[in-house]
């Protein structure tokens, strides 16, 4: 579904867990986050992008609208919840 709502707006499409993963499974967040942090900047550096992938402050204080799908792991929906309201 995320991959469909850009291509019918007309909108770039993001894969956060592209941006995520370096190579060799590194979590880049953690290894470089001053990487991570560039490549989400120049990733949603259009006027206007749809992200599928974890919420984070770096995106949430600038996003204007929220898709939030029914997930059925607790674990999930506790780290958006806490995520939305840390940024607000």
């Amino acid at each position: 579904m995320a991959n469909e709502i850009p291509t019918k707006l007309g909108l770039p499409f993001v894969e956060l867990d592209a941006l995520h993963w370096a190579a060799g499974w590194r979590v880049l967040s953690q290894t470089d986050p001053n990487e991570f942090v560039r490549r989400v900047r120049v990733a949603t550096s259009a006027e206007a992008w749809v992200i599928d992938g974890a919420v984070r402050g770096l995106i949430l204080n600038r996003a204007t609208h929220l898709v939030w799908l029914p997930v059925r792991d607790f674990n999930s929906e506790w780290f958006v919840t806490a995520e939305v309201m840390a940024t607000r």
